[in-house]
């Protein structure tokens, strides 16, 4: 399908069509890492009229350029763009929208079911440690919202509010949320996030989770301007 040749750069380096093209990307590669199964899962990048986001009843592997959603900040689809095609955008849209009006540096948005994310979500336990410095740097806080029904305007304020000094967050009883400036920093903190549940999935097993807190890791382990990075995701 040929896009409206009206269409302009949202970002300095990348017009839509690199964003669609991006988009399709990320969605396969969500899918094929097992991040999410079915048709589980949503992903959305944002517009200067509101966002490009993933279709309704579609696994993410299913994702291609003449299917994916241009909506506004009503969730209507934006004139020009696929308005003859049985293409729905994904319901939780409106997260989506409140994600990006709490937070202007946030570009890129993933809604996954993630297995140990899911999971420890699932049972009300939060990642209230970090087991290694990476997740302190790259993940900071992560936030557990209660459950709220999926979709809803009530789930929207609660994820808004929570995000204000968080990129990543798990829902009960739900799955997770990561934000990032772009598609690539958004997926990668989900590959980590996966990760680091499993690993705190696992220590809890064992009855060993010695991790430690913002406040332990120590100039002497990392460098100044690295320190003075993590105590800022605070």
């Amino acid at each position: 399908m040929t896009l409206p040749d009206i269409l302009v750069a949202v970002q300095p380096t990348l017009p839509y069509r690199g964003l669609l093209a991006e988009l399709c990307r990320v969605s396969a590669r969500v899918y094929r890492s097992g991040l999410s199964r079915g048709t589980s899962g949503n992903i959305s990048v944002r517009t200067a009229e509101g966002m490009l986001i993933t279709p309704s009843g579609l696994a993410l592997d299913e994702v291609a350029e003449n299917n994916v959603c241009h909506v506004d900040a009503q969730g209507q689809t934006i004139d020009g763009w696929q308005t003859r095609l049985p293409f729905k955008p994904s319901s939780e849209w409106v997260i989506h929208q409140a994600l990006y009006h709490a937070r202007p540096d946030c570009h890129a948005v993933i809604h996954a079911h993630s297995v140990h994310a899911t999971l420890l979500a699932a049972c009300h336990q939060p990642i209230n440690r970090h087991i290694i410095a990476e997740s302190a740097y790259h993940l900071g806080t992560v936030p557990l919202v209660p459950y709220t029904m999926p979709g809803s305007h009530a789930l929207a304020n609660e994820v808004a509010h929570a995000a204000t000094d968080a990129n990543c967050l798990l829902l009960a009883n739900h799955g997770v949320l990561v934000l990032g400036e772009d598609l690539r920093e958004a997926f990668y903190r989900l590959e980590l996030l996966e990760t680091i549940a499993e690993m705190v999935y696992k220590a809890r097993l064992l009855e060993q989770q010695h991790g430690f807190d913002m406040e332990d890791l120590k100039p002497q382990w990392l460098g100044r301007e690295e320190v003075a990075a993590i105590q800022a995701l605070k």
